[in-house]
């Protein structure tokens, strides 16, 4: 799932060309992001949410080799998802800038293939 969101969100990221549009497009996906606590303030009813609140916190144990050091935990994913990022940048500029490019010199100024 995480890879699926961040491939789509630097997917429409990454087209556009204007600073105060990515702009506004950076702030919908804040919006996004934050759209469930707005939907359990505002749609669910106070008797809801005070029985939802009141039951005990469920307990997650965590196992393996990062279990006890929830510090390179976050760095792992750091790196997983700055190398992520690194891919599909590159994975853009092949794909979609540098064929664009090239359609835009052989149209404008007429030369290429």
């Amino acid at each position: 799932m995480l890879l699926v969101l961040m491939y789509v969100g630097l997917n429409f990221l990454g087209r556009q060309t204007e600073y105060v549009g990515l702009l506004m497009d950076g702030v919908a996906f804040i919006f996004i992001v934050e759209v469930e606590e707005i939907i359990y303030a505002r749609v669910l009813r106070q008797e809801v949410r005070s029985t939802w609140e009141e039951r005990d916190p469920v307990e997650i144990k965590k196992n393996g080799f990062l279990a006890s050091r929830p510090d390179l935990s976050d760095f792992m994913w750091l790196c997983i998802v700055l190398i992520a990022a690194i891919a599909f940048l590159a994975y853009y500029t092949v794909v979609l800038v540098e064929p664009l490019y090239a359609s835009l010199q052989c149209a404008c100024l007429s030369e290429g293939a």
